[in-house]
């Protein structure tokens, strides 16, 4: 197999804990950015990445809500906390479900992992793999909650129906194609009989 040379890669960033005031989520002061997001990474610079993030509920078992992506100039701090999400995670919230709410982030780095001179991506030019990556997060984040608060591009997870691998599971038919497709795609084991 021929070396890497190029590709995309992403770090991964969180759970962040995110203030809930008066029972409610209200966009962080440049502080909590400052304080609970830079601090992680040695140049201090993750809130003005680009990339994704994942805005979940829980902390033994993280339940995931919202996929996001960003290619502002301005990186996660203008992006992750604006009106419309501000609406859905207090949504969430205010429905009850368990779990203090906790923030995820995966910026794009312009180099591999092992390479120590890597830094945050910038610019609009990533857009394709940025997208790419926030549509298969929202297919992650639907095999885990099929309740996602994201409307765009998650019609055909909720209506797309292949028999044992996507949609609601259906009562009989569980034949040896199904097992096979799922130990193929999902990396089940068979039961030892």
């Amino acid at each position: 197999m021929a070396k890497e040379e190029f590709g995309y890669y992403f770090e991964t960033f969180g759970p962040f804990d995110i203030p809930v005031n008066g029972g409610e989520i209200a966009r962080p002061p440049a502080k909590w950015w400052k304080d609970e997001v830079d601090y992680i990474y040695e140049d201090g610079d993750v809130s003005r990445a680009i990339g994704c993030y994942m805005f979940a509920m829980g902390e033994a078992h993280v339940r995931p809500w919202y996929i996001g992506k960003t290619i502002n100039q301005r990186g996660f701090r203008e992006e992750v906390f604006t009106d419309h999400k501000l609406g859905l995670y207090n949504w969430v919230l205010g429905e009850g479900y368990r779990g203090p709410p906790v923030l995820f982030l995966f910026p794009l780095i312009t180099r591999p992992f092992q390479d120590d001179s890597w830094r945050f991506a910038r610019g609009t030019s990533h857009n394709r793999a940025i997208e790419w990556l926030e549509r298969t997060l929202m297919g992650m984040a639907y095999s885990q909650n099929q309740e996602i608060a994201n409307t765009r591009d998650v019609t055909y997870f909720r209506t797309v129906h292949v028999r044992g691998l996507l949609g609601k599971a259906q009562r009989g038919r569980r034949t040896g194609d199904i097992v096979k497709a799922r130990q193929a795609l999902l990396g089940e084991k068979t039961a030892k009989k």
